[in-house]
């Protein structure tokens, strides 16, 4: 669906028998978050008008799903931790504050005093649990006002580069997936059975479903048919939608989909696009550092909750216990104050037990004076941050009736796509924003990640509207576009219809879903927060082999499973790379660090021997080849803080 108060229409290019509906822009932003659509507002504040939002959902996404109890906007940044570049870390000083007063100014309830003076602690503030979300809607609210169109329901499945010039890659459009156009002919679909369709693939009923077209064989010398058609694109019942565009401000959040559902923070509703970038050939940056935390979450419904602030002051009792929930067994209340220890601690505990945190009873070692409420943990946590805990109860958990338990979670990613000081890529006019966008080492300070959201977003905006302003070589001629995009549409044309023709009768959803719980269980079992090097090399052999065997084990017997197909896709991709850059950091001779730990060679003991200094590096991992799958993994100095 397209969100606009202008008609759109588009024209269409035809890829031998499959016509595809094509919109062009000076830039487009994928995701609608707090930084995509601060990247949107920012566009237009700057004087572009020509732009549009490209979003899975307008519902989806971690600014607008979650929330924390110092959600805080850090107003002056730090640099601090290792593997950071300074020039990085100098723009997001330097743009953070002048971004904070940008969202107040569009309306974000920051506290002030009564002589209007922000409040702030430790250089930190924020306008309640959910200051992501409140931001994400007032910048939704200035481009509406400013009549940016936003495609809602759009899956985003490959990137488009036009020809190197001087040596260079550049962003050029992206191919999508429209999925309310896909469930149109999925809807028209539903009273054919399986066998009617695939044997009248060559009748042309319903887009031709046959596998007569290759991709080696294409005929780049063929001219573009280009039509105008209001109607529905005929033989298009996949769904692909190309954008045409100059710049791509990239702000798809962090990879939610490469983790199990209950090991990660990020909401239920979020999936995972960095593959898209990886197969174009986007440079992953410090990919090894993800910082995990201890966090709640529901097994009843889809709350989740970092354990953070008032919820550990109060001075809670941890404790572990069997799966039944006896033979307890009391955990340093240190082992929480520090991130290390708390791994060490969730190590040397039993896989077979659980960790709870328990605000009944009080950590200290002397007795309570009394069974007053209030002189326990959840007394003092109510009396501290009603808020939080009514938090907790409007969510079915009573604190002062019984404990929760607590497991380490993926929480944010702190590399991601490398970027310049211009949220540029390595392939240009392609910008990561947000969380996407690798501008952190090790450490986050509390705070930087939605400062970033903001930072990231204006800085390509700056870029596109100072440098890239009048910029359309890349997409001026349709012929040209129809040319440097052919491979892809084929491609993807070719792995719809090889699907199609695997169909499996009532299969629908049960084998996407399947496939999607293996990788993800794999994936989580090796490369959360302890990671050894024989557990990771196995995991890429099995990824490798699961790349390879892709369309033949993702099964689907429904054309309107085929956006789920491509995102398991995604997700086996970025966890591949991911891997990858695991793999390679422990060869150079990584050890444990910042919010992971390392394995020793038996697999038994943590190894701590920093014999090589990463906090002075920053790596980076490539595909090379979208066909060998090779990577190139590198690691050079930390950029200084320019003078």
């Amino acid at each position: 669906m397209i969100y606009s108060d202008k008609e759109i229409t588009p024209l269409n290019l035809t890829f031998n028998d499959v016509s595809i509906p094509v919109y062009t822009f000076d830039a487009v932003i994928v995701g609608s978050g707090a930084a995509g659509l601060s990247a949107a507002g920012a566009l237009l504040s700057m004087g572009q008008k020509n732009i549009a939002v490209i979003t899975e959902s307008v519902r989806a996404g971690t600014s607008k799903n979650s929330g924390a109890g110092n959600q805080a906007y850090l107003i002056s940044n730090k640099y601090n931790g290792g593997s950071m570049d300074g020039d990085i870390a100098l723009v997001q000083e330097s743009l953070s504050e002048r971004c904070f007063y940008r969202l107040a100014d569009l309306g974000v309830d920051f506290p002030k005093d009564i002589y209007g003076k922000f409040a702030e602690t430790d250089g930190k503030t924020d306008a309640g649990f959910y200051t992501a979300k409140k931001i994400t809607e007032a910048a939704n609210k200035y481009i509406v006002n400013g009549n940016v169109p936003v495609f809602n329901r759009f899956r985003i499945i490959s990137i488009i580069k036009s020809e190197p010039e001087d040596g260079e890659e550049t962003a050029a459009g992206l191919l999508a997936i429209d999925k309310d156009m896909q469930k149109t002919y999925a809807d028209k679909m539903q009273d054919y059975n399986l066998q009617t369709r695939i044997n009248n693939a060559n009748k042309n009923i319903f887009g031709k479903i046959q596998d007569k077209l290759k991709p080696d064989k294409l005929d780049k010398n063929a001219k573009a048919v280009i039509s105008y058609d209001p109607k529905e694109p005929s033989g298009n019942e996949y769904g692909y939608v190309l954008f045409r565009a100059a710049n791509i401000i990239y702000a798809v959040g962090g990879p939610a989909g490469i983790y199990e559902d209950n090991t990660h923070l990020y909401p239920y509703n979020m999936t995972c696009s960095l593959g898209a970038a990886f197969m174009a050939g986007v440079k992953g940056k410090n990919l090894t550092e993800t910082v995990f935390c201890p966090a709640y979450i529901s097994s009843s419904n889809e709350f989740k909750w970092k354990i953070e602030g008032d919820l550990l002051k109060v001075n809670p009792r941890f404790y572990s216990a069997n799966q039944d929930g006896g033979d307890e067994a009391e955990l340093p209340v240190n082992s929480f104050e520090t991130a290390d220890g708390l791994r060490l601690a969730m190590l040397e505990t039993d896989k077979n037990r659980k960790i709870f945190i328990d605000y009944r009873t009080s950590s200290e070692t002397v007795p309570e004076p009394t069974e007053d409420i209030y002189d326990k943990p959840c007394g003092r946590l109510i009396s501290r941050n009603w808020d939080l805990y009514k938090l907790f109860l409007d969510n079915g958990i009573d604190l002062t009736k019984e404990p929760i338990e607590i497991s380490l979670c993926a929480y944010h990613l702190n590399g991601g796509l490398d970027c310049d000081i211009w949220s540029e890529s390595n392939i240009k006019h392609f910008f990561p924003v947000g969380e996407a966008a690798a501008v952190f080492g090790t450490e986050l300070p509390d705070g930087a990640s939605l400062a970033a959201t903001q930072t990231t977003s204006f800085r390509a905006a700056e870029k596109i509207a100072k440098d890239y302003k009048d910029y359309n070589k890349n997409i001026t001629d349709m012929q040209d576009f129809w040319k440097i995009s052919s491979d892809e549409v084929y491609k993807y044309i070719t792995v719809a219809r090889h699907l199609l023709k695997n169909a499996v009768k009532n299969i629908v959803s049960e084998n996407v879903t399947d496939m999607r719980k293996k990788y993800q269980k794999r994936f989580s079992e090796c490369c959360m927060f302890t990671r050894s090097s024989g557990d990771i090399m196995l995991a890429i052999a099995d990824c490798r082999f699961d790349i390879a065997n892709f369309t033949n084990d993702n099964k689907i017997d429904d054309i309107s499973y085929l956006s789920d197909v491509f995102e398991n896709h995604d997700i086996l991709i970025t966890q591949y790379v991911f891997l990858q850059a695991v793999k390679n950091y422990i060869m150079a001779g990584g050890k444990s660090r910042g919010s992971y730990i390392i394995l020793d060679e038996n697999n038994d003991n943590p190894d701590f021997d920093n014999s090589v200094d990463f906090n002075n590096l920053v790596s980076f991992v490539k595909i090379k080849s979208a066909h060998t799958f090779e990577i190139d993994f590198s690691t050079r100095n930390v950029n200084s803080i320019p003078e």
